[in-house]
């Protein structure tokens, strides 16, 4: 499967570009607003199973941290589950395969935090700046063919091999939203500014 790919896309099996990878926990965010806002039925909201594995909170802070979860999942398609060659050697610190298995463990520990992120808030700083890491890799990988000193030692640091086979492309964009959202869920934590429903501390 690994030889169809061209860089451009993010699965074979989709055939579609970056939002592809995008579209499960977007449609998870916009089901749980709507279920929120109670815009569609009870019965379309009931989730038992999954509700005790603690992937779904009340709390829209709460619930952002699963989304981010399960972005870094996803990594899991365009890497054919951590089969897909050609993907690890365009950008092997990365995209390789132990570059993957980091990209889950990261997940891992959101959602670890997710119930309990209004108690550790330097944690979710600490995601934040993984998260302006990561974004600065995706810069980096858009500026390969700048002459600026500054552009290619970012380049050099990140040790781009094959910058245009490198899969799926503009995955900086989505690092840099998430690197907000903690940036912002960690202020709050902080602040206290937004109201939370999770329980942090049991009676």
């Amino acid at each position: 499967m690994a030889e169809h790919w061209d860089g451009k896309i993010s699965s074979v099996a989709l055939g579609k570009p970056l939002y592809s990878l995008l579209l499960p926990p977007l449609l998870l965010a916009v089901r749980a607003w709507l279920c929120r806002r109670e815009f569609i039925p009870e019965s379309w909201c009931g989730y038992q199973f999954l509700q005790h594995l603690n992937l779904f909170h009340e709390d829209p802070v709460a619930f952002g941290f699963v989304i981010a979860a399960i972005v870094n999942f996803m990594i899991l398609i365009p890497s054919d589950m951590l089969t897909n060659d050609k993907m690890a050697a365009a950008w092997p610190s990365l995209f390789g395969r132990p570059g993957c298995v980091q990209s889950i463990m990261w997940g891992l520990a959101y959602l670890a935090a997710s119930r309990r992120y209004a108690t550790v808030p330097w944690l979710i700083m600490v995601f934040a700046l993984q998260k302006l890491y990561l974004a600065s890799a995706g810069y980096a990988h858009a500026r390969v063919n700048s002459k600026s000193r500054f552009d290619q030692a970012l380049v050099r640091h990140f040790e781009i091999a094959t910058p245009r086979e490198v899969q799926p492309q503009g995955f900086g964009l989505v690092e840099g939203a998430l690197c907000l959202f903690f940036c912002w869920a960690g202020y709050c934590s902080l602040f206290n500014c937004v109201k939370t429903t999770v329980v942090v501390c049991d009676s």
